[in-house]
């Protein structure tokens, strides 16, 4: 993947921006690109994130109304990940997948990105465009893995939680 693509794929993969610190992404699209790894398996699944301590209180002002602490079970759609935490960032959250899931970024804490996807909804992003493209077309995940996909979909929800946290730290 060339470097400009890697650089559209962090932007997009950075969901979250706060503030108008745009010249901070570009430094953080530049530096991460030294931390991706890409790897010939495809992870397409639901999953629970962990988070830490770190999380809540970073993020606390954040956080739905009367809530001191959430579950959050996301999409995971991806063929790279950050296997390396850069050195000015706070991981905030882990997964059985990637160990950097949710990251702060940035001398003000002003960009926060996930490896997850909490805007997927399962019908339209996984059933009606993923899956046919990476399992059936492409065949990048394999019959054992697309079996485990199906069941960890099973009574998936979107993460209402953690987009009211990304809503509420893009002041939206």
């Amino acid at each position: 993947m060339g470097t400009n693509l890697l650089a559209m794929h962090l932007v997009v993969q950075l969901t979250l921006i706060s503030g108008t610190y745009y010249n901070s992404l570009f430094h953080l699209v530049t530096f991460l690109q030294y931390y991706i790894i890409f790897s010939q398996k495809f992870c397409l699944k639901a999953e629970n994130i962990s988070t830490n301590d770190s999380f809540y209180h970073l993020l606390k002002e954040y956080l739905p109304k009367d809530k001191t602490e959430i579950n959050i079970k996301v999409i995971e759609s991806h063929g790279d990940s950050v296997i390396v935490k850069p050195t000015d960032s706070v991981l905030l959250g882990t997964s059985a997948t990637c160990e950097n899931e949710i990251l702060l970024h940035g001398k003000h804490g002003n960009l926060l990105s996930t490896q997850s996807h909490p805007e997927f909804e399962y019908k339209y992003a996984v059933e009606e465009r993923i899956w046919k493209f990476v399992v059936e077309k492409n065949k990048r995940v394999s019959p054992e893995d697309a079996a485990l996909a199906l069941e960890s979909f099973q009574d998936y929800e979107q993460p209402h939680d953690l987009i009211e946290i990304i809503k509420n730290f893009l002041h939206c």
